[in-house]
């Protein structure tokens, strides 16, 4: 639905509600002592994204666009790298799971987003890591270990390669 239209006007009664759950996150996310911050944030994310999706839902067109076999694919692949991204990051991993060649897959990803599938797939795993090391209190060994990364090292360099800074940096940031 997104996809399809990325933007939607909100009137004020919208604009209010998104406003507060943005500022209401913002001062709780800031609660260093409160040792249930991350399920706050958790369970505020999610009404948040309650809220967005019934502004979508009254917002949605009558009539639907019919999708392309690339547009098709595309969507399989992001529901594919939502469930797996943390155990699996290589793309032919993905191909194979959905029957197709690496490169098929890529040219097509590339096509409807303008990204390839490795760009999908390491944005996915790096936001992840940016919203632990920020979120948690898990030491970075952890943080390895929770997105399948053989070791600390790996994590690193790999968190380095696609930020410009390791994952120590970032935190204290």
């Amino acid at each position: 639905m997104i996809k399809e239209q990325p933007c939607v006007r909100l009137n004020p009664e919208q604009m209010e509600a998104v406003q507060e759950y943005y500022s209401f996150l913002q001062k709780k996310v800031k609660l260093k002592d409160n040792p249930f911050r991350k399920e706050i944030t958790q369970g505020l994310i999610l009404s948040l994204f309650y809220e967005i999706y019934s502004i979508y839902q009254g917002n949605e067109p009558t009539v639907r666009k019919v999708k392309s076999r690339k547009e098709d694919l595309f969507e399989r692949f992001v529901r594919a790298i939502t469930e797996s991204y943390k155990q699996e990051r290589s793309v032919a991993y993905y191909a194979d799971k959905m029957f197709l060649t690496a490169k098929h897959l890529s040219t097509a990803v590339k096509e409807v987003s303008g990204k390839t599938a490795g760009e999908w797939i390491d944005s996915l795993v790096i936001l992840e890591a940016k919203a632990l090391l920020k979120s948690s209190e898990m030491s970075i060994q952890e943080i390895s270990d929770e997105l399948h990364f053989a070791n600390q090292s790996f994590f690193g360099k790999y968190f380095k390669h696609h930020t410009g800074m390791s994952p120590k940096e970032y935190r204290k940031q």
